[in-house]
């Protein structure tokens, strides 16, 4: 038993080979301690991260909002466009709109005048020197037909009949 007690076998090995290998070199003791800086030198490194944080994140922050800025005025701008767009087709079909309505006036009255007393005596004025020229070609028969035509034409357009002896 005596050599049983004799032997002592540690749990961890006293060896300095075994200790040197099991220690850690940022813990160790026996290296000198690593200055520390100075707290004012600390404080103004902190400082100059913290500025310089807060001013990339306003720098950001002001990016962010350039860009909604320019999508927002590029939405608006589309909007307008469309509306634009929109409003000046509806002033075309309006205009036209109301071109046909003026034409079909236009012709309306043009054909109330020929139906009247005075159209049909001018009409028929017109369409007798026609013929008249048609069948003479004599130049005293066309000026006469362009006399008479242009007074019908004159009659149906403004409703204002000149009498032929007038001219």
């Amino acid at each position: 038993m005596r050599d049983q007690d004799s032997k002592h076998e540690p749990y961890f090995s006293d060896s300095d080979e075994s200790k040197q290998a099991d220690h850690d070199p940022l813990f160790d003791s026996r290296q000198s301690p690593r200055e520390e800086l100075d707290p004012r030198i600390r404080l103004a490194a902190f400082a100059v991260v913290f500025i310089c944080s807060v001013f990339f994140i306003e720098w950001g922050i002001q990016k962010y909002h350039e860009y909604r800025a320019n999508q927002a005025m590029k939405e608006m701008m589309a909007d307008l466009e469309k509306s634009v767009q929109a409003s000046a087709a509806q002033l075309r079909a309006t205009t036209e709109r109301n071109r046909r309505e003026a034409e079909r006036k236009h012709l309306a009255l043009r054909e109330q005048r020929a139906n009247t007393s005075q159209g049909k005596w001018l009409a028929k004025n017109c369409a007798d020197w026609r013929r008249a020229h048609e069948s003479l070609q004599a130049p005293t028969a066309e000026a006469e037909m362009k006399r008479h035509c242009d007074l019908y034409e004159k009659y149906l357009s403004t409703g204002i009949a000149a009498t032929p002896a007038g001219k």
